[in-house]
């Protein structure tokens, strides 16, 4: 039988599942109930002076704003949480630079939403992070069709389906 956690393992534990509601709130389209459930959990996170659970309690507001429309306050959050995340390149960091992408599209500043998701796409790539790789290209793409420069999103949304149908195979051929 496992031993009950300690108690710093115990306010950790409380603030992850704090951000697993928030995002299942989020992906339901309660948008408000995820910043809410969020928002409690970077409350939690800053009384554990635990930086890299504010970075996610910060990028997952910011996330929700960008998905209710609201934009400016989106990239403000998004940005103190990369300010937050360790050097270190991680998955959450890479998505981060994601969320800052599409919050820059939102607004209709194409360039910086490209620039964000090729961030994004250089972490994801460091980390050998297949599925983050395949998504962001999808992202590069989605920006370069905006912007009429077809023959780019063609190359990433090959790269990004190449990828997608390798990893399928490979996971049937586990099965």
């Amino acid at each position: 039988m496992a031993a009950l956690p300690e108690m710093g393992e115990t306010a950790v534990f409380r603030t992850q599942l704090h951000l697993k509601v928030a995002h299942f709130r989020g992906q339901q389209g309660q948008y408000a109930q995820a910043i809410a459930t969020a928002e409690a959990a970077l409350a939690l996170a800053e009384a554990q002076a635990d930086s890299t659970l504010q970075a996610q309690a910060e990028a997952s507001i910011g996330e929700w704003r960008r998905h209710q429309g609201r934009f400016e306050e989106a990239a403000k959050w998004l940005k103190t949480a990369v300010s937050h995340f360790q050097a270190t390149p991680s998955p959450e960091l890479a998505t981060a630079h994601n969320e800052i992408g599409f919050t820059h599209m939102g607004r209709g500043q194409y360039p910086a939403a490209r620039q964000a998701f090729e961030q994004a796409l250089l972490l994801f790539e460091e980390l050998g992070d297949q599925s983050g790789t395949a998504v962001t290209l999808g992202n590069l793409g989605y920006v370069s069709q905006v912007q009429s420069r077809y023959d780019d999103a063609r190359d990433y949304l090959q790269r990004a389906l190449a990828m997608a149908h390798r990893s399928s195979t490979k996971s049937s051929r586990k099965a």
